[in-house]
C-alpha cells in the first residue's frame, strides 16, 4: 500500500525543519512526500525524539483520513460503532481489530512472508498504530477510565 503524496501550506522555520529530518535520516531525494504543516497547526511537529517519528505521525494521520472515505464517509467512527448494534461497545470492538492485527503479525514473523503481498508487515504495523488511537478516542468518547476499563459514572 502506497502512502501517498501529503501537500499542506507551510513556510519557512518548518519547512526546513522537515529538511533537515531527511538530510539527518539520509533521505534527501529519497522521499516522495512533500511534508508541510496546516497554518493553524504551526507547533504540530516537535523537536526531540527521532526524527522519522513525527513523519510517520503525519503518514498515519493521512492514512486515516483515506481510509475513513472508504469506510465512514461523514462519521469517521461510523464503521466502528457498528459493533453497538451486537451489544459490543466501539472500543471493545476496535480492541478485537487489534487482537485480529497482532496474530497477522504473529503469523507473518513466523512464517517469514505475507500471503497478502498487497499488505505488508508495515502496512500491518500501521494498521495497529491507527486503531490503537481510534480505541483511545472511543474510550475517551464512552468516558472509560483507562487505568480501569470502566466507565466514569
Amino acid at each position: 500500500m502506497e502512502v501517498g503524496r501529503m501537500e499542506f501550506d507551510t513556510t519557512g522555520d518548518l519547512q526546513d525543519r522537515m529538511r533537515d529530518i531527511d538530510s539527518s535520516m539520509g533521505l534527501k531525494n529519497k522521499v516522495s512526500h512533500d511534508y508541510t504543516i496546516p497554518e493553524d497547526q504551526p507547533d504540530m511537529l516537535h523537536k526531540g525524539g527521532h526524527p522519522r517519528f513525527n513523519k510517520l505521525l503525519i503518514e498515519l494521520s493521512e492514512l486515516h483520513a483515506r481510509k475513513n472515505s472508504d469506510y465512514s464517509g461523514d462519521n469517521p467512527l461510523a464503521n466502528l460503532k457498528e459493533c453497538e448494534n451486537y451489544g459490543i461497545p466501539p472500543w471493545k470492538g476496535v480492541l478485537i481489530r487489534l487482537a485480529d492485527k497482532h496474530a497477522r503479525i504473529r503469523s507473518i514473523v513466523r512464517k517469514g512472508s505475507c500471503a497478502v503481498k498487497d499488505e505488508s508487515l508495515i502496512d500491518t504495523l500501521r494498521d495497529q498504530a491507527v486503531y490503537s488511537l481510534l480505541a483511545i478516542i472511543l474510550m475517551e468518547e464512552d468516558q472509560i477510565d483507562p487505568q480501569t476499563a470502566e466507565k466514569k459514572c
